[in-house]
């Protein structure tokens, strides 16, 4: 083609520019060529989130989810990928890193190719609860009966169900708070009650009664010298999706402290 004039190359693409002159004797210099790059469109980056879905119930994670960011630039090449958490500081990426903090969060991020094509910042959200919920568990005896309970808090899912055991077996499943299993007639065996709570994300926290004789306790009520007909104590042995923790009754059956780091308050036996 003849050049006219000034021209503009719309397209992102690899050009290679061919081009001589002609004088009006009819003179043709040799051909000279020049090579061109055009890239006027941004990277695309995709996040990855690692599990695809949350390992928790409800769309908690349970354990820190992976981040991994890709980007693509089929022209100039991407040069950083750049992102914030929280509405923290912008950082650079550059390898995968994982979230292990409660609460919901926003992950914005955007990448920038060799050319300074700034891609459109996105956003990617999620929500962690790695703790399990507070509660104690109570239980009162009076005449044949048994009541169970448990009284639970969680300040990041909430408080989702109690499962109630007895010698490993589950009785009965309490879909909300208050929790409460009445145990009727006491059993003339010993066992063991197991109290069961749950948060929405799916971790649990088991407290086991596992010093109750029940023969013990039916001859304690219908023995006129005890003026109180009634029991109360908390459960010494705790455990958790992750961890268990206790602490033994003293003998003389007095108070037994325990204390758990996660529900942050004394856990004490009455008799």
């Amino acid at each position: 083609m003849t050049y006219m004039g000034p021209f503009i190359l719309w397209e992102s693409n690899y050009y290679t520019i061919d081009f001589y002159s002609v004088d009006n004797a009819g003179n043709s210099e040799e051909v000279k060529s020049a090579e061109c790059k055009v890239d006027q469109v941004p990277p695309i980056t995709i996040c990855h989130i690692y599990p695809q879905v949350p390992d928790g119930e409800n769309g908690w994670y349970v354990h820190p989810p992976k981040i991994i960011f890709e980007a693509f630039d089929d022209m100039s090449g991407t040069a950083v990928i750049k992102f914030g958490i929280d509405g923290g500081s912008e950082q650079t990426y550059t390898s995968p890193f994982c979230v292990s903090t409660d609460g919901g969060h926003v992950i914005l991020y955007h990448a920038i190719d060799n050319a300074g094509n700034i891609e459109k910042t996105k956003n990617v959200s999620f929500k962690i609860d790695r703790t399990c919920p507070m509660y104690v568990t109570k239980k009162q005896v009076l005449w044949n009966t048994i009541l169970y309970g448990a009284v639970a808090a969680d300040n990041m899912s909430g408080v989702g169900k109690a499962e109630f055991y007895f010698n490993g077996v589950i009785q009965h499943v309490d879909p909300e708070p208050p929790f409460l299993w009445v145990l009727h007639p006491i059993p003339h065996i010993n066992g063991s009650v197991e109290i069961k709570v749950f948060d929405k994300a799916g971790n649990w926290v088991i407290s086991f009664d596992g010093y109750t004789s029940f023969t013990h306790i039916r001859g304690l009520i219908r023995n006129p010298t005890f003026s109180n007909e009634s029991v109360t104590f908390y459960a010494v042995f705790i455990r958790t999706n992750r961890q268990l923790f206790f602490r033994p009754i003293f003998k003389n059956w007095t108070i037994a402290g325990y204390y758990g780091h996660v529900w942050k308050h004394w856990i004490n036996v009455y008799y």
